[in-house]
C-alpha cells in the first residue's frame, strides 16, 4: 500500500486495493477493491505516413510505415498491426481485411475502360488529412491500384506509373490532391521543356 494514488497509461483492466489506516484510537479498515478500466483507443482515423513508395519490379516487396499518429500522439510499433503489406504484383498489395490502409474522399474520378475487367485511371481529385493525401498521391503516381467505392459498388482502377501531373495543396489541417494523366504528346512536350530548362511536369505544393 502507498499514500500515492496509482496511475497507468496502457489500456486494460486494473484492480486497485485500498484501506484506511487507523491510529491509536481506531483500527485499520478492511481492505477493499475498486476496478478501473482504460479502454483501447480507436485508430481508424489515424494519420499514416508510408515509407518509400513501391514500384513494380517483378520481385516481392514490402511496404513500410514510417509513422502512425492519432490526435497528435505518435504510436509505437506495438500499438498497431500491419497486414498484407508484402506482395509481388500490383493487384496483390490491397487486402480488404488489413487494419491499416490509405483512404480519402474523391469528388472527381475519370477512368477509361480497357477490357471487361480493367480500368485505367485518367484523372482524380481527392482530399483528407495531409499525411493520408500525400501518401495516397505518391501511391497513385508510383502506379498503385485503387479500390473506388462508387454507387454501383467497388471499382478497381489501375494507375500508370509516373505518367501523371500531380498537385497537392493543404492548409495544415485539410489537403487536396489532383492527378491528371499526361498523354503521349503532352509527355513529349514536358520532356522537351525539361531539356530546355523548363519546369518539371510534376507540381507539388506540400
Amino acid at each position: 500500500y502507498s499514500q500515492t494514488v496509482p496511475q497507468e497509461s496502457n489500456a486494460g483492466t486494473y484492480y486497485v486495493w485500498y484501506y484506511v489506516q487507523g491510529d491509536s484510537n481506531h483500527n485499520d479498515s478492511d481492505p477493499a477493491c475498486v476496478t478501473v478500466s482504460i479502454a483501447k483507443k480507436d485508430i481508424s482515423g489515424a494519420n499514416i505516413t508510408l515509407g518509400t513508395a513501391l514500384i513494380y519490379n517483378g520481385d516481392q516487396q514490402t511496404q513500410t510505415i514510417t509513422s502512425v499518429t492519432v490526435d497528435g500522439l505518435t504510436l509505437t510499433a506495438g500499438d498497431y498491426t500491419i497486414r498484407s503489406n508484402t506482395g509481388t504484383n500490383v493487384e496483390s498489395y490491397y487486402n480488404a481485411s488489413q487494419e491499416v490502409r490509405l483512404s480519402a474522399y474523391a469528388d472527381t474520378i475519370v477512368y477509361e475502360p480497357d477490357g471487361p475487367h480493367r480500368n485505367i485511371l485518367r484523372a482524380i481529385r481527392f482530399g483528407g488529412y495531409p499525411e493520408m493525401v500525400r501518401g495516397l498521391a505518391d501511391a497513385v503516381y508510383a502506379g498503385g491500384t485503387l479500390d473506388a467505392n462508387m454507387g454501383d459498388g467497388p471499382l478497381w482502377l489501375e494507375s500508370q506509373a509516373k505518367r501523371y501531373r500531380r498537385q497537392v495543396t493543404h492548409d495544415g489541417v485539410y489537403a487536396e490532391a489532383t492527378l491528371l494523366v499526361i498523354d503521349d504528346d503532352q509527355e513529349t512536350k514536358a520532356s522537351k521543356s525539361e531539356e530546355d530548362g523548363g519546369e518539371e511536369h510534376e507540381e507539388m505544393d506540400l
